[in-house]
């Protein structure tokens, strides 16, 4: 399942991360990958048997950016997550929770969209669209939550249980924020700069009219002088 992926990608990252700060205090490499799987509570866990490929799969996931989604994670949850056979609700809590994190990266607040958010809950960078011949966009897993309700619900759960702040100004998708409170996003979004639409069209026009009046003089004035010049 992608939520079992993920909690593996996520203790790939923690591990590979650790073995580079103790790249000072541990010149061999199987050495510091033990101390790094000891440090991060998993000495025991099938990654500390797999060096080649934690290794190779931290460092691709450290050099790509992509898991920049698992940092902070707070270790209780994540050992809750992986040990304590969590309810298929926390899983999804769980998914969604990381799919916001690749979202917003280091912004304080950010807008999307359901479409977004679910198809990063599905492991896909990009929204992800209905496949040729498939009645559902997304994994079995995901695609129950594929509903206004049950992302609303999802919302409604992460701000209780993750501390994650949203709001909708009405539009579609809407604002998150994992370090704001509600009042602060609200504020934020509130306040900020408005984006003149109708004053950014009307220059648009502007300065396409002003071309093309332009462009017509050029040819006026070339065809006119070449006829004065044929007399």
């Amino acid at each position: 399942m992608h939520t079992e992926r993920v909690l593996a990608d996520v203790l790939y990252y923690a591990v590979y991360v650790e073995y580079l700060r103790l790249q000072d205090k541990e010149s061999d490499e199987a050495k510091r990958f033990s101390m790094a799987c000891y440090n991060m509570e998993c000495s025991d866990q099938s990654i500390s048997k797999s060096y080649d490929y934690a290794i190779e799969r931290g460092e691709l996931l450290y050099t790509s950016g992509m898991g920049e989604a698992f940092c902070s994670i707070d270790n209780e949850k994540y050992w809750r997550m992986v040990n304590d056979n969590p309810t298929t609700e926390e899983k999804a809590l769980f998914l969604a929770w990381i799919a916001l994190k690749s979202i917003i990266g280091n912004k304080p607040y950010i807008k999307t969209n359901n479409a977004l958010w679910l198809s990063r809950m599905d492991g896909s960078s990009t929204i992800k669209s209905r496949p040729y011949k498939k009645k559902t966009i997304y994994s079995e897993e995901i695609e129950k939550y594929n509903s206004l309700y049950r992302c609303r619900r999802l919302r409604a759960l992460l701000f209780d249980y993750y501390h994650v702040s949203f709001f909708s100004d009405g539009v579609r998708g809407f604002y998150f924020s994992l370090t704001l409170g509600m009042e602060e996003l609200i504020r934020a979004v509130k306040q900020r700069p408005k984006t003149d639409a109708i004053g950014k069209f009307n220059e648009a026009k502007k300065k396409a009219l002003e071309a093309l009046n332009h462009d017509c003089n050029h040819d006026f004035n070339h065809d006119f002088n070449h006829d004065c010049n044929l007399k």
